[in-house]
């Protein structure tokens, strides 16, 4: 897990889906302000083409599988300065389920 930041309008967005665009397994998913931690979550799996309701527990693992059927997946997460606490844990958990096959970045304001 790493990260990209950089100020408004330096070209965060355009770069990363640039690259997403040339390369395979690749998902961009954007954080909007008014998202709780499922509906984040559940828009990674709608990113991921996979439809599945549960618990965020339950969603998380969900995405954890997909992620690691794939080679070398990449789950990018634009602004992610609007992420709260608690999708940060999440996020955390989410990495040490798929660390040994693919990376996040996260994309946002310093």
């Amino acid at each position: 897990m790493t990260a990209l930041t950089a100020d408004t309008g330096m070209g965060k967005t355009t770069c990363i889906k640039a690259y997403a665009a040339s390369k395979k397994n690749v998902y961009i998913v954007t954080v909007d302000k008014t998202m709780n931690t499922k509906r984040f979550f559940l828009s990674i799996l709608k990113t991921l083409n996979v439809s599945f309701d549960g618990n965020i527990h339950d969603i998380m693992l969900k995405i954890a599988e997909t992620l690691n059927a794939l080679e070398s997946p990449l789950l990018i997460i634009d602004e992610a300065g609007k992420l709260n606490h608690v999708m940060l844990l999440y996020l955390h958990d989410l990495r040490e389920h798929t660390k040994e096959n693919g990376g996040i970045l996260l994309s946002g304001m310093p």
